[in-house]
């Protein structure tokens, strides 16, 4: 009976552990991670080269896109799987990797040319960063902030991203418009991997 009490107490001890171990840590985006969505959707996020996050995912329906983000943040590119002629693309008018990293509390607007099956035309992006707190992400544990991005658009186009700086990357937490009000996605879990 003891020896199964102690091998109790060392599971209970040890299982804290086992959980956190399967978090990502720094550096563990050059492997990829993934984030799993309420809704069943997911994305994988995976540094392709210093600055240059590439992102797979798969919407709840089952349908793929992948984006291109500097920084973990800066939208470069984004195309449906299904349509690998109607990408969007991002030009900011300098290197991708000299787009700036964001910070908290920080607030900045970028000029982009933007080119999509219609044609190119200019948009500017106000980006404002919330400040760094605690959150957790399923049984992980993180510090993170908002990126809010305001999109000169006819619909007032705004997206939050959740920025998790130790990680070095983003993803959405909603969208919103004057034509498709709010689009919220809630991350229930994070690991390592697809």
């Amino acid at each position: 009976m003891k020896l199964v009490f102690l091998l109790i107490l060392g599971l209970s001890l040890t299982a804290p552990a086992l959980v956190l171990a399967t978090c990502p840590v720094p550096g563990d985006l050059a492997q990829g991670i993934t984030v799993v969505f309420d809704d069943g959707g997911r994305e994988t996020f995976r540094e392709v080269r210093p600055g240059i996050v590439a992102v797979y995912g798969q919407d709840p329906d089952g349908s793929g896109y992948v984006m291109t983000l500097a920084q973990g943040f800066h939208l470069l590119e984004t195309r449906d799987l299904d349509d690998l002629e109607g990408a969007l693309t991002y030009d900011y008018g300098m290197a991708e990797t000299a787009l700036p990293v964001p910070r908290p509390g920080e607030s900045r607007t970028l000029a982009a040319r933007v080119t999509d099956a219609n044609g190119t035309y200019d948009e500017n992006q106000v980006q404002s960063y919330g400040k760094a707190l605690p959150m957790d992400i399923g049984t992980c544990h993180y510090r993170a902030f908002e990126g809010l991005i305001n999109y000169a658009s006819g619909d007032n186009y705004v997206e939050s991203i959740l920025y998790l700086p130790e990680l070095g990357f983003g993803f959405l937490q909603w969208s919103q418009s004057d034509v498709d009000g709010r689009n919220p996605m809630t991350a229930i879990s994070i690991h390592t991997g697809r």
